[in-house]
């Protein structure tokens, strides 16, 4: 019983939680309008009281407050100045695209979710003995990533690059590691 109230809040406080759409947003003391009592920033999250309609139902004015918990109310804000969805006010330059959040997948059936964890390898480290007392650790102990840095501070790519070659072809002048094929397999 007290988790579906809570579902409940929860369910009222999103559906009724808004965002600013553009910036110098003003409010009002009163649904009527008349002069401003204070201007609020794009983005700035809503909580809406109660709301004035019009003859045919449509939301023409909503009182509102900071957030559900504030007991203050700020004032009245025109409905269309506010959306309850950050994602509308995406900017979108481009026709036929999609544009909507997808959810996070934490797991694929043929790459399940592992818990990492991994240790930073600088590309000198990789490329040197250390790297196999680093390679004993992990099979002694939870670690089970490295991240290694395959260009250094200097550009230096820890192996040969082709995209390199291309595109910076200074960056493939000293790398470290002549076999990559050879490293991985160690």
């Amino acid at each position: 019983m007290k988790e579906q109230a809570e579902a409940e809040r929860q369910a009222e406080i999103e559906a009724n939680t808004f965002v600013v759409k553009k910036k110098n947003t003003p409010v009002y003391a009163s649904a009527e309008g008349g002069d401003s009592i204070l201007k609020l920033d794009k983005l700035t999250s809503v909580y809406v009281t109660s709301r004035v309609q019009d003859e045919s139902g449509v939301d023409k004015w909503y009182e509102i407050q900071y957030n559900y918990e504030d007991l203050d109310t700020i004032g009245w804000i025109e409905a269309d100045k506010l959306t309850a969805r950050r994602q509308d006010l995406i900017y979108r330059p481009y026709d036929n695209v999609d544009y909507e959040a997808w959810d996070k997948v934490d797991s694929y059936e043929s790459n399940p979710y592992t818990e990492a964890k991994g240790i930073y390898v600088s590309g000198h480290i990789a490329a040197n003995k250390r790297l196999d007392d680093l390679i004993d650790l992990a099979n002694r102990t939870a670690l089970n990533a490295f991240v290694i840095d395959v260009k250094d501070d200097n550009g230096n790519m820890l192996f040969y690059s082709e995209s390199a070659a291309k595109y910076s072809p200074s960056a493939n002048d000293r790398y470290y590691i002549k076999d990559m094929e050879a490293l991985m397999k160690s």
